[in-house]
């Protein structure tokens, strides 16, 4: 690899040559698969969401169409929407990758109960960005409508799931009632 060596954030742009070449693993459309519902499997479809972005927008780039874009201005009034969806999608997999590695590394004494719900709800979060977001992996044929009828049943099973502890999540930050605007802690909520 020639240049510099590169930002720590971005070293996964490294695995963009094996992604382009031979895209993703199809995953199965069961939605009892792990594929989506273990977190370290929602992050390696976002990080894929990024690639495959990424892999685009270079093909679009290096497209000879534009090779007389020589102008900054022009190119950005181009390719703005693209340079968009790239970008939300890196931030998309850098904030999951960073949340999911805050959570591992909580100390010892923090509750158990606490990493599970905070994992919870980085799975739902995931599955959230996902269903809304990844065009990337559902225009490369990476994902089917099976594969989004299947994270949406993993994201109904996971809020049923969470859903018991929802007054529990919210009253934790202490957040007073009249800044949620909310009935939770009045005498008759």
């Amino acid at each position: 690899m020639k240049g510099k060596k590169l930002n720590k954030n971005l070293q996964y742009l490294s695995e963009l040559p094996s992604v382009m070449k031979d895209p993703f693993v199809k995953c199965s459309a069961d939605p009892a698969d792990k594929a989506f519902t273990s977190i370290e499997s929602l992050i390696t479809l976002l990080k894929h969401n990024a690639l495959l972005s990424v892999a685009h927008s270079m093909r679009l780039f290096a497209s000879p169409k534009y090779k007389g874009y020589n102008n900054w201005e022009l190119f950005y009034q181009t390719f703005q929407l693209d340079l968009v969806r790239m970008s939300t999608a890196h931030s998309h997999y850098m904030a999951a990758f960073y949340a999911h590695n805050s959570i591992l590394a909580l100390s010892v004494e923090f509750d158990n109960n606490s990493k599970v719900y905070l994992t919870a709800l980085l799975r739902i979060w995931c599955l959230k960005v996902l269903l809304k977001n990844a065009s990337a992996l559902a225009t490369s044929l990476h994902l089917s409508s099976a594969h989004y009828k299947a994270m949406q049943q993993a994201l109904n099973q996971s809020y049923q799931e969470i859903r018991p502890q929802v007054l529990n999540l919210v009253e934790c930050f202490e957040y007073d009632d009249n800044t949620l605007n909310s009935a939770i802690g009045s005498f008759d909520g």
